[in-house]
């Protein structure tokens, strides 16, 4: 007869059991990814869209007339936007409400899950386009750049790796 034993696995139990402790609380690790979320949209604002993998269309010719003139909506005061730029900025009214405490920021933290985002009215027209498939609502480059973000922080965290050490790995890989 041939046998074999496997034993030493006492670590590795421990372990398991340290992931599972971990996991009973989310909230630090989730505040991280916040963070993250929030350091990504604003480079989306400020990229016009590449850093989410696709730069945003240019402004129409029309749209350029309506802010010079100020016609309709761009009878708004503008707050840092210029008539040929940039796009979605010219009361910063969308791009706040991505921003943590401003006006129809979304942000619910709990042990077990991070609920994040805009309910700014205009959000859904600029997914929906016009005769276009809906887009992402929170557009990333790629599934690499989404993990980093979202998945790769929880998983350092169930090993053990400190919050602090996290934050500063994160945003170093993130630019």
């Amino acid at each position: 007869m041939i046998e074999t034993k496997v034993g030493g696995l006492d670590p590795l139990l421990k372990k398991f059991k340290a992931m599972e402790k971990r996991g009973k609380n989310l909230a630090p690790v989730l505040r991280v990814i916040d963070e993250l979320l929030d350091r990504h949209v604003e480079k989306n604002f400020e990229t016009q869209g590449a850093h989410g993998g696709r730069a945003w269309a240019a402004l129409k010719r029309s749209t350029i007339t309506a802010r010079t003139r100020r016609w309709g909506y761009y009878r708004r005061r503008p707050r840092g936007a210029s008539p040929s730029g940039p796009v979605l900025q010219w009361t910063q009214g969308l791009k706040q409400s991505w921003q943590k405490g401003k006006k129809h920021h979304i942000r619910i933290l709990t042990r077990k899950s991070l609920r994040w985002g805009s309910a700014h009215p205009a959000a859904p027209f600029h997914q929906k386009g016009k005769g276009r498939r809906k887009r992402q609502m929170l557009r990333f480059a790629n599934s690499f750049q989404r993990r980093e973000i979202t998945a790769r922080p929880i998983s350092m965290y169930l090993m053990g790796v400190p919050v602090g050490a996290i934050r500063t790995i994160m945003r170093a890989r993130q630019g």
